[in-house]
């Protein structure tokens, strides 16, 4: 990895610390007026985005994506899933999809055996629960098609001011070929207001071993999405912002390593 890309992932760990230890006043109780569902038993949340950008590798150098993004729960289980479309409006349109069920161990025994009190002992607090997740990748284009399948433990960790953050450590892979390999995911949302602005930094960080032919490889899409939508009267809906694109070995290909900037626009649903 280059000095530069250090840099880059050193200045978002520096802005991940910032958000957690309230230094851009990230707190819970800036955003008290955000239909925070998901502190329910029963929760859903969708969002449309488009993004735009140049400098892509192993295809078109200018991409235009649609992502329509999913996530709902009850008490013990819950899902996510996104699909894109790739070039929507040109005649080589790709797809790329995932859906991530997951099943919430902490949340079942606190029920019939804890009395909620197994939250507050799982590591001093900072962890909140410990699922069973699964994962389900597919990828098609008119030239080929693909899919892999991963399952392991995710923990969904109690961080200040986080509107979530969890760690999911999986084991998988393409059916396709012989070897399986691990994944280790991160994401996180943290809203955040600076002055006037009101907004989240969102991401996550994807490390899938080296499986078969392919060499192991990183990914990692933060993302700084500010609301427009406040000006309008619509708080809370409407985005617009730019998310970092960093894949390292992408595909699991040796030294291709795609790094841009795309601006996105995100309308929640």
């Amino acid at each position: 990895m280059k000095s530069h890309d250090i840099k880059i992932h050193i200045q978002l760990i520096v802005l991940a610390i910032c958000v957690w230890n309230g230094s851009v006043n990230a707190d819970a109780s800036a955003w008290n007026d955000k239909d925070n569902s998901t502190n329910t038993k029963h929760w859903s949340t969708t969002s449309v985005s488009i993004l735009n950008g140049s400098g892509y590798k192993l295809g078109d150098n200018d991409r235009r994506i649609a992502t329509f993004d999913h996530s709902s729960g009850a008490e013990f289980i819950s899902n996510h899933f996104f699909f894109d479309v790739i070039n929507p409006n040109s005649n080589f349109i790709a797809m790329y999809g995932e859906w991530h069920p997951a099943f919430n161990i902490t949340a079942l025994l606190n029920k019939f055996l804890f009395n909620e009190s197994l939250n507050q002992t799982l590591l001093f607090g900072r962890i909140k629960s410990i699922s069973i997740v699964g994962e389900y990748d597919y990828g098609t284009n008119p030239m080929s098609s693909f899919r892999s399948y991963y399952m392991g433990i995710g923990f969904d960790l109690n961080i200040p001011g986080a509107y979530y953050s969890m760690i999911n450590i999986m084991y998988g892979g393409d059916p396709s070929v012989s070897e399986d390999t691990e994944q280790v995911s991160m994401a996180w949302s943290f809203p955040f207001h600076l002055s006037f602005l009101h907004g989240e930094f969102n991401g996550y960080i994807d490390y899938i071993g080296s499986e078969s032919y392919r060499v192991s490889h990183l990914q990692s899409q933060p993302q700084l999405l500010f609301d427009v939508g406040r000006s309008m009267g619509i708080k809370n809906r409407l985005y617009l912002g730019v998310e970092y694109q960093y894949w390292h070995n992408k595909f699991g290909v040796k030294g291709i390593d795609e790094k841009l900037p795309q601006l996105i626009m995100t309308l929640k649903l």
